[in-house]
């Protein structure tokens, strides 16, 4: 069970003939849910959500007492020790444990990684250079002559997208090198010196090393997160 805003999407795992099976019940809007008239003020909280989530599983006609488990992300409105969906779930859900999930977990593992300076500056320095290329539609052109493509932003909510955007980045960086040494080489001596310098931040060790560290990780976890 995860939310996103006001959104709630509820998956039920059970064994059946002794097959593990994981069935989507459905996105629920709480607010929908629970505000019909314009004049309530749609205030969210674990304890709506948790409500929410019980009567879903009500109207699926479950019995309750067979629920041993409640998965869930790690914010405060829903594992939150006193007005949390979890703890609201369990008051009617009797066996019910609380079970972390583990993909969000591993998420969160590796953001407490990234908090490394090696490694945040090597984001940074990927960051400006995928905005240097990107301000301009003759440093483009550059980039796609000598990579095929152009280069997207980084993305620093969505791990999946994280992770690919990385490995790829690790796989043509001697190409968007000679691009930028190419680059250096303009007239623009303001441009020439931005691409130069950034040159020298790619070829550094700190940087190679802290890139390949990143891949071989991300190269690791990229499946688990998806």
């Amino acid at each position: 069970m995860a939310h996103i805003s006001q959104l709630v999407y509820l998956v039920i795992r059970y064994i059946k003939d002794k097959i593990i099976r994981e069935d989507f019940i459905g996105f629920i809007n709480v607010h929908r849910e629970n505000f019909n008239s314009n004049d309530d003020e749609p205030k969210m909280s674990g304890t709506l959500i948790g409500d929410t989530v019980l009567n879903i599983l009500k109207k699926c006609s479950l019995n309750l007492d067979n629920c041993i488990g409640i998965s869930t992300d790690s914010c405060a409105t829903m594992v939150g020790l006193e007005r949390g969906a979890v703890t609201t779930l369990q008051n009617d859900l009797k066996f019910a444990v609380k079970c972390p999930c583990f993909n969000h977990a591993l998420n969160n593992s590796l953001i407490k990684g990234c908090k490394v300076q090696s490694i945040q500056n090597t984001f940074g320095t990927i960051s400006e250079v995928v905005a240097f290329f990107n301000s301009s539609a003759k440093r483009t052109f550059v980039l796609n002559k000598y990579l095929g493509h152009s280069l997207y932003s980084l993305c620093q909510t969505r791990w999946a997208e994280k992770h690919d955007f990385i490995l790829q980045f690790s796989t043509s960086l001697v190409k968007i090198v000679k691009s930028l040494d190419c680059i250096s080489e303009w007239s623009d001596t303001v441009t020439s010196s931005k691409a130069h310098n950034l040159s020298k931040s790619l070829t550094c060790c700190e940087f190679i090393v802290s890139l390949h560290s990143i891949s071989n990780i991300f190269s690791v976890t990229s499946p688990i997160s998806r």
